[in-house]
């Protein structure tokens, strides 16, 4: 079973390696933002759009 294990293991790390990389190239050719926190261009603090105002 343990063969098995690493296996899967190696199979799992192959397709992180192939979807970040497919991620990371579609951000630089199609200018994608994939999430996360990002800042204005202009350097201006982030605005919570969730907070009441």
């Amino acid at each position: 079973m343990s063969v098995f294990g690493g296996m899967s293991k190696g199979e799992r790390n192959r397709i992180k390696i192939r979807v970040r990389t497919a991620m990371a190239t579609q951000t630089q050719v199609e200018g994608r933002y994939l999430g996360g926190l990002a800042t204005p261009g202009d350097g201006s603090p982030l605005i919570d759009a969730y907070r009441r105002h």
